[in-house]
């Protein structure tokens, strides 16, 4: 009889009528794809089973078995028709499921034989307790109900105990791993050929190199579509196709695949009997051990080149444990439609980051008083002193990352650091003297970030803005001279600890639990109150900020240049390789400056 499941079909063997009781029924879900393997299905002399290849979205192709074998059939029988099944299906993922009557958990010969014949073949037996109990006997249980499999993923089991049967129904549930696709990248080729090339060009090129006269802006634009033009040049940008088995495992390299091939033709060989079972398990634990080798220096060669880096070692680390980020959805609800266009949804975001501060800005409400007067007046100006050479080549070095593919790299920077340091030092006290942030420096990619809800939900994201390296390079500067000088004045406050070199949460952690451990000493009640600004950074008002500054004594040229840095910036988002139109950001502040940072100790702390 054929019980309908909603959502599920079924495909069903009976024995003949001849026969009483027996046969086995499948059941699977409706979105998969299902071939049936005949020659493997049916009521024999050895088992009644069916076999079927499923085709599951995203997924690899999977053969599922369900078997019965009546304990009065031949077991040899049966052990040889198992042997070609799994011989036919080779290294295709398979489960194999049903009432097997092979005792398990019983030490004899047949169970061992039983064993033996999955195990020649890369198969595990996911249920190892008992599964059948003799009614009305004293007898302890025996495990004939097994569920056996190749896969690699992760898996759990268990075994229902009801009332009414004594055989007791098993459940195994397996990771839906979907199949990567192999990925291309694209880089900058910075072969030795095309470094050659470059050296060979890089002398008569800085040469005959003349920015033309008209201010700070018009220098920085000539300056960036030079060394662009020449880097595009020089270091073209490529394109490579990498499979996602080689993404994962990139510790193996070219010996250790003509191994992995050896051990592949052995078992060929053992297959077809030219070799003994004892000399393939011996290979193969050569390569295994290579393997485990070859991994562990891999990451053993990564961390030691991190120099004790947190923040990369976290990176490295998480790799190591498979763990990801939280990936951006492949498509986002706007104006209540689902949408798919990368096109679309870059605009969508790139709105979204520009009215959302807009409004939570119209909702602040004004200030009933000034509380300028609380902060200290100081009666020196700061000065920014010009940039040398010795000075770019210093933050040139100490660049963290590569950028963005379409940006001048880091390594493109540190090769001509000898010839391009001269004009971009000259830029930058350009910059000092007019009191100008050249305008193309103030154009931000956006990258939305995840934070929390619905993954379809734009108001779920928050921005982060991707710099220049140029820009990056400006930014440091100005951060050591406004660092600088707030330490030479002792402006900052000894209780701040963000932004601060040697400071950290943890001096922050240490300072509070001292002060708690005073009070509670002293039998004194300890409150504390802590705050977290709700978009802080989008909500930030430059006309506080400047005045701020002001009255610590950043005035005239410094000021001039700050408020350049605030003024008429410039973003657009890119996802997917898609990017939205360039919007005009006047309200807040750049997320993902380490210069804005420094500045929010200001307005916020001070």
């Amino acid at each position: 009889m054929a019980l309908d499941i909603d959502g599920y079909k079924c495909v069903n063997v009976y024995r003949s009528e001849t026969r009483k009781g027996g046969g086995v029924k499948l059941y699977y879900c409706n979105s998969i794809n299902i071939d049936l393997i005949e020659n493997m299905t049916g009521c024999g002399s050895s088992c009644e089973s069916i076999f079927l290849k499923a085709r599951i979205a995203g997924a690899q192709e999977l053969v599922i078995g369900v078997i019965y074998r009546p304990p009065s059939n031949s077991e040899p029988d049966f052990l040889s028709f198992i042997g070609s099944v799994l011989d036919s299906i080779g290294n295709t993922n398979c489960v194999l499921v049903g009432d097997f009557n092979f005792n398990t958990l019983q030490d004899s010969t047949k169970s061992r034989n039983y064993i033996n014949v999955f195990h020649q073949y890369g198969y595990v037996n996911e249920i190892n307790v008992p599964t059948y109990t003799q009614p009305n006997s004293n007898i302890s249980g025996s495990c004939l109900d097994h569920v056996w499999h190749n896969l690699k993923s992760e898996s759990c089991s268990y075994v229902i105990h009801p009332n009414f049967s004594d055989h007791f129904p098993v459940c195994a549930f397996f990771s839906h791993k979907t199949c990567g696709s192999d990925k291309t990248i694209r880089f900058r080729d910075f072969s030795q050929a095309n470094i050659a090339k470059f050296e060979a060009r890089c002398v008569s090129e800085f040469q005959n190199f003349l920015p033309p006269d008209g201010g700070a802006n018009l220098y920085a634009k000539y300056l960036c579509n030079f060394l662009t033009k020449f880097m595009n040049e020089c270091f073209s940008i490529r394109s490579k196709t990498i499979s996602l088995k080689r993404l994962n495992t990139p510790w193996i390299t070219p010996k250790i695949r003509k191994c992995i091939s050896k051990k592949h033709a052995w078992y060929r060989m053992l297959r077809r009997g030219q070799i003994t079972y004892l000399s393939f398990c011996e290979i193969s634990s050569k390569v295994r051990n290579l393997l485990r080798l070859a991994q562990e220096k891999y990451y053993e060669s990564r961390f030691n080149k991190l120099n004790n880096d947190p923040k990369r070692n976290w990176k490295v680390l998480n790799g190591l444990l498979g763990r990801k980020k939280a990936s951006i959805s492949d498509h986002f609800v706007i104006k209540g439609d689902k949408s798919f266009s990368p096109t679309e949804i870059s605009d969508a975001f790139c709105d979204y980051f520009i009215s959302h501060p807009a409004s939570i800005h119209e909702n602040i409400p004004e200030a009933s008083s000034s509380y300028m007067h609380l902060v200290p007046y100081n009666p020196s100006s700061m000065v920014l002193y010009y940039v040398t050479e010795d000075e770019i080549r210093k933050h040139i070095k100490l660049l963290k990352k590569e950028g963005d593919l379409n940006d001048i790299s880091r390594r493109f920077l540190r090769l001509s650091i000898d010839y391009i340091s001269v004009f971009i030092c000259k830029l930058f006290n350009m910059c000092i003297d007019e009191g100008v942030f050249p305008s193309i420096f103030k154009i931000a990619k956006i990258t939305p970030i995840y934070k929390k809800g619905a993954k379809n939900c734009i108001s779920n994201y928050r921005p982060v803005s991707v710099l220049t390296n140029l820009n990056k390079i400006f930014e440091s500067i100005l951060f050591s001279r406004l660092n600088n000088y707030f330490s030479s004045f002792n402006l900052l406050s000894k209780n701040q600890f963000g932004f601060r070199k040697e400071r950290s949460t943890e001096l922050a952690t240490l300072q509070l639990i001292n002060k708690l451990l005073v009070s509670f000493e002293n039998k004194k009640i300890a409150i504390c109150v802590f705050l977290d600004y709700s978009a802080c950074f989008d909500t930030i008002s430059h006309e506080i900020l400047y005045k701020k500054l002001e009255r610590y004594g950043v005035r005239a040229a410094p000021l001039n240049l700050l408020k350049s840095y605030f003024k008429d910036r410039m973003q657009f988002v890119s996802y997917n390789d898609s990017s939205s139109h360039k919007r005009y950001q006047n309200l807040g502040v750049v997320q993902g400056s380490r210069l804005v940072h420094y500045c929010l100790i200001y307005i916020l702390v001070i």
